[in-house]
């Protein structure tokens, strides 16, 4: 039986063995730095876990979950490869800090409210 792997508006059929690989590489990646993907668009997804695959010279998405789960380098550079760089910005805590007890009150220091 095939299920979906679903985005607005879109779906892609992937066999139940390559549903599970994939939920199981959605959670090592959560567990691994804490960024859950899984509302990332899904063809994004696959097309970036494929390009890993192939580097590895896996062919199945299961044995690319076992890889990951056993190589912290390579569950690193797929994480990597996920990210959109453009929007590290907003996974950073750090940068919310700088503007709240910096920018912003820069901003604000002259300014009547």
């Amino acid at each position: 039986m095939n299920q979906k792997f679903a985005a607005p508006g879109k779906a892609i059929d992937i066999k139940d063995a390559e549903q599970d690989a994939l939920k199981k590489i959605m959670m090592l990646l959560r567990n691994h730095r804490g960024v859950d993907f899984t509302l990332y668009r899904p063809n994004t997804i696959r097309r970036r876990i494929m390009g890993r695959m192939v580097l590895a010279k896996l062919k199945a998405l299961g044995g690319y979950a076992t890889q990951l789960r056993n190589d912290a380098s390579e569950l690193e550079a797929l994480y990597q490869d996920l990210l959109i760089a453009v929007t590290s910005f907003f996974r950073n805590p750090e940068s919310f800090e700088v503007l709240k007890h910096k920018i912003f009150p820069a901003l604000l220091k002259d300014r009547s409210l």
